[in-house]
């Protein structure tokens, strides 16, 4: 839930504290689990939600209701009932103002607002106002078209409250930059709520660009702690817990359901080892997407639904730990981020160089070994096409190397430790010669390279693929499996256990990462 900051009171902070006390998080927890009646929703009190470890401080938290507080703050503040109307009334001393009626804006159809913690927010307000002998002002929760709602957020910043979620943060806070710097408060960018405060400014370009993670943590932990005590821009009301399988121990254990607080259905251990009870994981499955995918080429796939069908062939360097949500080692064993002092020719004297070092024993589909050219080549695809869906990968890389078969060094414009992510994740979008020969045949990979799901693979002129895989299409990645076929008349897609990528056990431990 966000609030404006254009209009008295809610460019108030003090009114705005107030009402973490009006609506408190054991309130919060009563309306969330009200309406989704299990323990898979859950109140926060802190804009970082849990999964976000170790940038989570958790002995910040936003209090429970206490209506006494509220009114203290309120109070101490300026703010008065005015005997004449019976209405909250603000002064300091010289003005006097009445303070207004404010509406809850949500999408309409959006029942868990409209039944759970929305209309929790407005009754907790509407009960105080009662509680402290007054009769106004009043809060209402009001449906909105989705229309309206995106443009008086994103570019008229001309509302009271808007509820709405905030997706795909991933497990880091580089997102805070985006929601709180104040060069991100224009038209289209994502500081709702016009904050422009020289120590959110300062922190959040320091969980940005610093490659020191105690000096990332700090800053997240002041950012937490002015965010919840001194300002509260928006209101957190709750975040959830998903899932991940993983079969632990040994390869023939039945896999364990985990608990991720809100990292869980995108996590690849669930397909990897998604197998029935005595058998290996593996075999093949169809999988009904929620919606048509747009392309099923890796390098301009822009829906959700297409990546549910290619991240099942298309893994990265890193995997994430279930447990603790932090990076191992799989195709890479080992990597490091450190300062690079750059090219001042160029004007990029502050950067950051990151290093993989592979391990040796993996296959690409077509049976062939995964080396770092392979991963470098994709790292200069990406710099030379610039697909729009990656362009956090490219916009910082200038440019990336091999140093022998299984060791590459990727070289950015600007310091921070999200580049190794960035990296991992598409190092391994497709081999150098299946590439090469897309390049040559289609002359780009974009737009020229159409429906790739249907086109096989010999057709690219590398011979037949292995036997047992003459399915194979032009979709080739290194994942646990090979990507089979999509039908658009059902959207539903079809891929098959790649037996190579079950021989040996991923690297295990935690991975060093510097």
């Amino acid at each position: 839930m966000t609030s404006g900051e254009s209009n008295f009171p809610l460019n108030d902070s003090n009114f705005r504290i107030a009402l973490s006390y009006i609506y408190g998080v054991d309130r919060k927890q009563e309306d969330v689990y009200a309406y989704v009646q299990a323990p898979w929703e859950f109140a926060i009190g802190n804009p970082v939600p849990p999964a976000q470890e170790p940038w989570y401080d958790e002995s910040i938290q936003m209090p429970d209701t206490d209506f006494d507080m509220a009114w203290s703050i309120l109070q101490a503040a300026g703010y008065y009932v005015n005997p004449d109307d019976n209405w909250l009334h603000w002064t300091d001393g010289v003005r006097d103002i009445k303070v207004r009626n404010m509406e809850v804006w949500y999408s309409t159809g959006a029942l868990y607002w409209e039944r759970g913690p929305g209309v929790g927010f407005v009754r907790a307000f509407n009960e105080f106002i009662s509680y402290i002998g007054a009769v106004g002002p009043t809060m209402t929760l009001k449906p909105q078209t989705f229309y309206t709602l995106v443009t008086q957020l994103m570019i008229y910043r001309d509302y009271d409250f808007i509820c709405i979620g905030l997706t795909g943060l991933g497990r880091y806070v580089d997102w805070l930059y985006d929601l709180l710097h104040s060069s991100t408060d224009v038209p289209w960018g994502w500081n709702f709520c016009g904050i422009h405060d020289p120590d959110f400014d300062t922190w959040t370009e320091i969980i940005l660009t610093s490659l020191n993670v105690d000096e990332i943590i700090e800053a997240a932990s002041n950012v937490q702690y002015k965010f919840v005590y001194e300002l509260l821009p928006w209101f957190p009301m709750s975040a959830g817990l998903e899932f991940s399988t993983v079969a632990r121990d040994d390869r023939g254990e039945l896999m364990n359901l985990i608990p991720m607080p809100n990292y869980g259905s995108q996590n690849d251990w669930s397909w990897m080892t998604l197998h029935w009870k005595g058998d290996w994981p593996g075999g093949s499955y169809s999988r009904a997407l929620g919606d048509e995918p747009h392309t099923l080429n890796p390098w301009n796939e822009d829906t959700l639904y297409g990546w549910q069908l290619l991240d099942r062939a298309i893994v990265g360097l890193l995997g994430v730990e279930p447990y603790t949500l932090t990076n191992i080692p799989f195709v890479a064993t080992y990597y490091e981020v450190e300062p690079w002092v750059s090219i001042p020719e160029l004007g990029i004297e502050n950067g950051a160089m990151v290093t993989f070092y592979l391990r040796q024993d993996v296959l690409w589909h077509d049976l062939r070994p995964v080396t770092a050219y392979d991963c470098v080549n994709n790292m200069r695809l990406m710099r030379e096409y610039k697909p729009g869906r990656y362009s956090s990968v490219w916009s910082m890389l200038v440019y990336e190397e091999a140093d022998g078969p299984y060791k590459f060094t990727t070289y950015h414009s600007s310091p921070s430790l999200y580049w190794a992510d960035y990296v991992a994740g598409t190092a391994l979008m497709a081999p150098k010669h299946v590439m090469d020969a897309v390049e040559e045949l289609y002359g780009g990979i974009l737009v020229e390279w159409e429906k790739p799901y249907e086109k096989p693979y010999s057709d690219l002129g590398l011979g037949d693929p292995p036997a047992k895989y003459s399915f194979m299409k032009q979709i080739v990645g290194c994942g646990p499996y090979i990507f089979d076929s999509y039908d658009f008349s059902l959207a539903s897609g079809h891929v098959v256990k790649f037996d190579e990528f079950f021989v040996s056990a991923p690297v295990t431990g935690g991975v060093v990462g510097e």
